[in-house]
């Protein structure tokens, strides 16, 4: 029996970077730029992100490196969040892994995670929002004669 546990706030910012580097590798742009989708997007815009004809990307030509990426990205949540070595982990079947990815992943992105998160971008925001608004410096009167 492996138990999984909550990562530290170190290996979960280090999980969520690496993460969203291989989601961004999704939405990637020939020149880098990330496909900007709004939240909510419909199916048919989400399809047009990544449909090579409209945006230069190919799902088939990215697919080794996003795999290469998601085998450290894997690996590091599962050594971080079990007491497992990258040797044991290696050994594993393939069965096993999957099922400690699926308990890994439900208790590092469970619902408190999930408000938790959601409350630090609210505050964040809110910040930013209740900031006064840059003032226009006032025009000095023309000088009279």
């Amino acid at each position: 029996t492996v138990k999984v546990r909550r990562l530290s706030w170190k290996a979960a910012k280090n999980f969520y970077t690496a993460l969203a580097g291989v989601v961004a590798q999704l939405f990637a742009r020939p020149a880098g730029k990330a496909a900007v989708l709004p939240r909510g997007a419909t199916d048919a815009e989400v399809a047009a992100a990544i449909n090579p004809s409209s945006s230069g990307f190919s799902l088939f030509e990215a697919l080794p490196t996003i795999v290469k990426e998601s085998d450290a990205l894997i690996a590091a949540l599962l050594t971080n969040a079990t007491d497992l070595t990258a040797a044991e982990l290696d050994a594993l079947d393939y069965g096993d892994v999957l099922s400690l990815l699926t308990g890994a992943l439900a208790v590092n992105l469970d619902d408190e995670i999930k408000n938790s998160c959601a409350g630090v971008v609210a505050q964040i925001r809110g910040f930013y929002a209740a900031a006064p608004a840059e003032k226009t410096p006032a025009t000095p009167p023309a000088p009279t004669t």
